[in-house]
């Protein structure tokens, strides 16, 4: 709570400051918004009955562009999950608040936003693209996921270089926590290469919160590379993250095929995407895990997607388990 109170006070800072500002005062207010829903079967780790069902999974986002450079920009997800056996009412678990901010644009290249501002390290936190149902095991099973943390965070983009450095605190104390930084290179319209990393604290924030099952130590540093390449329909991407603590180490990459890419129904924009990926996670405080997937993803008409996908994980100190999951989501702009 201490984060959304901080995030609201910047957002009134702002009015405050802004009200009375005569520069494009003729500008309309603009906002514009995205929801995603999605209903998830699995994963199901065949013959133990563990299946899960998250139904509905909803992410609404959306931006407030404002006078004289001013935007606020929130994201806010639900996600109501049937496990064990029973369904899921803690509301404190299922909705997240994952960015809400105020951000300042004075160029392309120089930006500073405030509040709770999402935290891009590791592909996936970045909005990298993801072709399995879940997020990937390489970079989920050592990174928090959707990370967000209070702070202040400089950004931009020249040319082929985009780049973001993050500044972390925890608000009931008003502690630093940490600093993080990310920065991107378009090599080619199709080819990017992403370098991103973490120094700080695990005491407090989101990252202490994920991580205090596994990691007991006070600091904690995170080193990422990652890319992705998209050309005629061929998909591949990958990452390799390092974590201080244990020595860990993962790596993932997933290759795929759009076989519509050359069809000529320009209409529905229609996607079938059968792909494979391969994940690799190895540290002193998690089991040591391979996994292999093969799955699809379809694009029927626009907005709608479906996935279906086969895993096998094979643990090094446990049997090898597998998996089978399916997803069904819609997405509108507004």
């Amino acid at each position: 709570m201490a984060q959304v109170r901080f995030a609201f006070l910047v957002i009134l800072l702002y009015c405050g400051n802004d009200i009375f500002a005569q520069n494009d005062s003729l500008r309309p207010v603009v906002f514009t918004g995205v929801a995603n829903m999605e209903v998830r079967f699995g994963p199901n780790c065949m013959g133990n009955e563990q299946a899960s069902l998250s139904c509905p999974h909803i992410i609404i986002g959306g931006r407030l562009s404002l006078l004289n450079g001013w935007s606020v920009t929130s994201e806010f997800e639900y996600e109501h999950l049937y496990e064990n056996h029973e369904w899921s009412h803690n509301l404190d678990n299922e909705f997240c608040t994952n960015t809400l901010y105020v951000t300042k644009s004075f160029t392309e290249a120089l930006n500073v936003k405030a509040g709770i501002v999402d935290i891009p390290v590791g592909m996936t936190n970045s909005r990298g693209p993801a072709l399995t149902i879940d997020d990937p095991e390489s970079e989920a099973d050592i990174l928090p996921m959707a990370w967000h943390e209070s702070g202040i965070s400089l950004f931009g983009e020249y040319k082929r270089l985009a780049y973001s450095v993050t500044a972390t605190s925890y608000l009931n104390t008003f502690e630093v926590l940490g600093l993080a930084a990310r920065a991107d290179y378009r090599v080619a319209k199709s080819l990017r290469l992403g370098f991103s990393g973490y120094i700080g604290k695990r005491c407090h924030g989101m990252v202490g919160r994920e991580t205090s099952e596994q990691y007991s130590c006070a600091s904690l540093n995170y080193l990422s590379l990652d890319m992705d390449y998209s050309v005629n329909g061929f998909l591949l991407d990958g990452s390799m993250l390092y974590c201080s603590v244990g020595n860990g180490k993962s790596f993932g990459c997933e290759c795929g095929y759009d076989l519509m890419f050359n069809s000529d129904d320009s209409k529905f924009h229609s996607q079938i995407i059968p792909f494979l990926r391969y994940d690799y996670v190895c540290s002193k405080f998690l089991n040591n895990t391979k996994k292999y997937t093969i799955g699809m993803n379809i694009v029927p008409i626009p907005n709608l997607l479906f996935k279906a996908e086969y895993g096998i994980r094979d643990y090094e100190c446990l049997e090898t388990s597998t998996q089978f999951a399916l997803s069904l989501g819609y997405t509108v702009s507004f």
